[in-house]
């Protein structure tokens, strides 16, 4: 072997050792984060899960016909709610109410819907709010007929909140017999 020839299969030894060596890993630990997603059996604070609506598309809230009042039923600001609808459906065989308020933006209230009749003892649901960008949704009310005899009833849907509260306009609701 010549001089030249030996030259360069050291040079061609020393290469392969250099890209060969970077393949292997460093041994030591790396102190640089990395991400990795591990499922765990405990709850943590970062991920939690966020109740959403039963309807995935959820539709812009129509432009009330009357403009709703905000009215304050407890201390607080005062909520402007607007009733969506109220309405007898023969499907669940239940009544169902929507509403949402227009004026505050967030996710720790909740929405009673109040069937009230002459003679007869008010009936309430209630269930939680959400926000999304522009307002606070009411999640959707039901009524099942078991607990309401038919007639005529008057509803209002209230929202409440730590820091907020309102009632909606009235609406009334034939439950058939």
């Amino acid at each position: 072997m010549t001089k030249r020839s030996s030259a360069l299969f050291a040079g061609a030894a020393m290469l392969a050792v250099l890209v060969l060596s970077g393949c292997v890993g460093d041994p030591t630990p790396s102190t640089s984060p990395t991400a990795s997603l591990t499922p765990s059996a405990t709850p943590s604070e970062t991920a939690s899960v966020v109740p959403q609506p039963t309807d995935t598309a959820q539709p812009r809230p129509p432009a009330p016909s009357s403009s709703p009042s905000p009215s304050s039923s407890g201390g607080g600001k005062a909520a402007a709610v607007s009733l969506q609808g109220v309405f007898w459906d023969a499907t669940s065989q239940s009544v169902i109410g929507q509403a949402f308020v227009t004026n505050i933006i967030e996710s720790n209230g909740s929405c009673t819907l109040t069937l009230s009749r002459s003679g007869a003892a008010d009936v309430k649901a209630t269930v939680s709010a959400y926000a999304d960008a522009t307002v606070t949704y009411c999640r959707k009310i039901i009524i099942p007929k078991s607990s309401i005899s038919p007639g005529t009833w008057t509803a209002t849907i209230a929202y409440s909140s730590p820091t907020s509260s309102g009632t909606s306009s009235t609406e009334t609701v034939q439950v058939p017999s």
